[in-house]
């Protein structure tokens, strides 16, 4: 990752080494990356459980201090 002396310089590397990448992807026909699915998500889906397992992620998270939403949005994307 370009780092520099100051935010303006690494953004500023970053910029060069992207147009550096472009070009030598172009020189040698080894095309692009397929862009990203652009379909839209909400955030939002149901999750069914075991009682047990609710009764566990509820607990653990009354001990963080954060609601089970966000203990299990923690858990998630810790382990993804």
């Amino acid at each position: 990752m370009p780092s520099g002396e100051t935010i303006e310089e690494a953004v500023k590397k970053r910029e060069k080494a992207r147009r550096e990448w472009i070009i030598a992807a172009l020189e040698s026909c080894m095309g692009f990356p397929k862009p990203l699915d652009t379909k839209e998500y909400s955030g939002q889906f149901q999750l069914r459980m075991p009682k047990s397992l609710h009764k566990i992620l509820s607990e653990c998270s009354k001990k963080e201090g954060i609601s089970m939403n966000q203990y299990c949005i923690h858990l998630l994307s810790h382990y993804s």
